[in-house]
């Protein structure tokens, strides 16, 4: 659930892509692109961080394969 993932800025609008970055000694955090640019999230575990950038970019390819 969003709950646990703690937003680290506060940028707007649908991502492009999710990735998980190596930034910090656990790994939890993930970035999302945005069309204005890049935020960065961290949650909980490295599993939840994995489960959320999976299902992002699903959804974004499933919203890419519509338009």
């Amino acid at each position: 659930c969003l709950s646990h993932a703690r937003a680290c800025s506060s940028r707007a609008h649908a991502s492009m892509s999710a990735a998980p970055t190596a930034h910090d000694e656990e790994n939890r955090k993930f970035v999302i692109q945005t069309p204005k640019g890049p935020r960065l999230y961290e949650a909980a575990t490295t599993k939840e961080r994995d489960g959320w950038v999976a299902a992002i970019n699903q959804v974004m390819s499933q919203f890419v394969e519509e338009r």
